[in-house]
């Protein structure tokens, strides 16, 4: 995720901004959906 972070920075190619959307989409949501569940459930919310 951090690659893709640092890649985005100052990326101007088009290619590069679809895959990271696309891994966006297929992975990081995942994970941050993980994240919002477990902070949820070791906070008492």
């Amino acid at each position: 995720m951090m690659l893709d972070r640092n890649r985005t920075s100052h990326m101007y190619d088009e290619i590069t901004a679809k895959n990271i959307v696309e891994r966006i989409r297929k992975v990081y949501i995942n994970e941050f959906n993980d994240l919002e569940k477990f902070l949820k459930s070791t906070s008492g919310v």
